[in-house]
């Protein structure tokens, strides 16, 4: 489908032209998503000694797999072996995880991410283990997500856990994950790239990954 080659082309850019900040795709094209997937494709093609459908598909297949096997961990430490088994298999086995894993495109990356944050939250919620670490990492994990795809990617989880934590009937927690300091490390983040960006990209790269694919597509 026209996804597959539509980043695969962001990636040839980066591999061939060396512009890491703003790919423009044939040359022109403002790119549709942030460029972690991208990355971390055109550093597989430098790996592996080549541009090719394997190394740009790599890095989707990779944390596919460290997907499964962190959530093998994460239901193993919490209710045992056969439970982690069950999640594990369970997740590797899902169509659109096996598709998104076999896939030049930037969902994996961003699910990823997405699920790390989650199972770090987690298990700072329920461990009480609040160091400033800790929830730097969390936010780093937004961070990484959201340059996986967008906003969402940090909006999402987010929201997933102020509704738990409202649920909990715990929402005063928030307060204990070093907001500030968090928070201004995701924007360092964050900001770095969209900056530099919008710099390069000027007022087509604001309408196109600003206005097109977050504000006007929500």
């Amino acid at each position: 489908t026209k996804g597959q080659p539509r980043e695969a082309t962001v990636v040839w850019e980066i591999y061939h032209n060396g512009n890491w900040v703003l790919p423009l795709r044939n040359g022109h094209i403002i790119p549709s998503k942030p460029p972690l997937f991208h990355w971390l494709s055109a550093a597989a093609s430098y790996v592996f000694g080549g541009l090719s459908e394997f190394s740009i598909r790599f890095p989707s297949a990779l944390l596919a797999l460290i997907g499964v096997i962190v959530t093998y961990r994460v239901g193993a430490g919490l209710w045992g072996r056969e439970a982690g088994l069950a999640a594990g298999l369970s997740l590797a086995t899902s169509f659109e995880w096996v598709r998104a894993a076999a896939t030049a495109r930037v969902d994996m990356t961003l699910t990823f991410f997405f699920i790390m944050a989650l199972y770090m939250f987690w298990d700072i919620y329920r461990t009480r283990k609040l160091t400033l670490l800790r929830s730097l990492a969390l936010f780093i994990l937004f961070a990484l997500a959201t340059l996986a795809k967008g906003p969402i990617g940090a909006i999402l989880p987010v929201l997933i856990i102020i509704l738990f934590l409202v649920l909990k009937g715990d929402l005063v927690f928030v307060k204990r994950l070093h907001l500030v300091a968090g928070t201004l490390l995701f924007l360092a983040v964050v900001l770095s790239w969209y900056g530099l960006a919008l710099w390069e990209g000027g007022a087509a790269f604001f309408e196109k990954q600003i206005m097109k694919e977050n504000v006007l597509r929500f």
